[in-house]
């Protein structure tokens, strides 16, 4: 009887101690006045399919794209990928069409979360030289972006 009262009072310690864990690395990812610590990096390919998410923001300093992202979840880590078309439009400047690509990993919490999210744009530059201008067009983001590679 002592071993399973024992037992029983391990397993809601644990469980409690992972929540917490959970929680706390929720919070601070759904504060969109900080972004993630994670630079992640732009790529040319084909999007994969993406999970919904909302585009809230986007704005560009120096190579690097910030992107204010909101959706629905909370028990599970979701991952970002922003990848660019391989065509570009010929045009002064050229147009790059580019998709955001959101993984919930099947979170199926119901929380809403902001997240800012960075991404180094130096792989969609039109050419890797200083003061090369492109435009590009963010799927799910009505404005167009101008990004002068750095």
């Amino acid at each position: 009887m002592k071993t399973l009262l024992f037992t029983c009072a391990s397993l809601l310690m644990l469980t409690a101690c992972d929540t917490t864990k959970r929680t706390t690395k929720m919070e601070q990812s759904s504060n969109t006045n900080q972004p993630t610590s994670e630079l992640l990096v732009a790529q040319i390919g084909k999007p994969a399919v993406s999970e919904s998410c909302t585009i809230q923001g986007a704005s560009i300093n120096g190579n690097i794209l910030r992107i204010t992202v909101s959706y629905i979840g909370g028990c599970e880590e979701h991952q970002f990928e922003l990848i660019g078309n391989p065509n570009i439009a010929k045009s002064l400047p050229p147009i790059r069409s580019i998709e955001l690509v959101h993984k919930s990993n099947g979170d199926a919490c119901k929380k809403k979360i902001e997240e800012t999210l960075r991404f180094n744009l130096a792989n969609l530059a039109y050419k890797q030289e200083s003061g090369s201008v492109i435009k590009l067009n963010l799927n799910g983001w009505k404005e167009q972006l101008i990004y002068t590679f750095q």
